[in-house]
């Protein structure tokens, strides 16, 4: 993002040099935040990744009422959601 006094981090909003030309940070730039399903057996399945923890809540928020009509038929109940941060190599 563009500011009078340089640029700000488009992930955590620091600020950064204005001879910089990236829109993220080195740290946002070198990780995501991913959901993960988790279910009774203990499996686990990615469900989505972000770029931002707020971004993956919203997620796992919109999807909380729909696991209830999915666990109705479910042979493998979906039981919650994990949002982990990960670090890109």
């Amino acid at each position: 993002m563009q500011k009078l006094d340089g640029r700000k981090c488009d992930g955590c909003g620091i600020l950064l040099h204005p001879s910089n030309t990236v829109e993220l940070c080195p740290e946002c730039a070198n990780s995501v935040w991913v959901v993960m399903n988790i279910y009774e057996n203990g499996s686990e399945e990615l469900s989505a990744i972000y770029r931002t923890a707020e971004d993956a809540k919203t997620y796992v928020n919109t999807l909380r009422y729909l696991t209830d009509k999915l666990n109705q038929t479910a042979e493998n109940k979906l039981v919650r959601f994990e949002v982990n941060k990960w670090i890109i190599g």
